[in-house]
């Protein structure tokens, strides 16, 4: 099975966006602009991540790849194999 690698990457940046106004948020103390910034981060957030979830399931099974973005960005794992039956990942560029 092979998987794409734009799609474990593409929810890490409006993850890092949200954070990077998260924490403006803290600086600013509340500042009503920035209050919008976030939310409006969030909603560009969810779509992404819903879309994602729905990319990153195994085409044999159906069961969600859910934790092959930690193990192909944190742990490097490159042997990655799904839950639900076993069959190899392969990420590709």
């Amino acid at each position: 099975m092979v998987v794409k690698r734009i799609w474990i990457l593409l929810p890490l940046i409006p993850a890092a966006l949200v954070l990077a106004a998260l924490c403006l948020l803290w600086l600013t103390r509340g500042a009503i602009w920035n209050i919008i910034l976030v939310f409006a981060l969030f909603l560009l957030f969810l779509p992404c991540a819903v879309v994602t979830s729905s990319k990153l399931r195994c085409p044999a099974c159906g069961e969600p790849l859910c934790g092959i973005g930690v193990r192909y960005l944190f742990r490097h794992e490159r042997e990655i194999y799904c839950p639900g039956c076993g069959q190899r990942v392969e990420i590709v560029k």
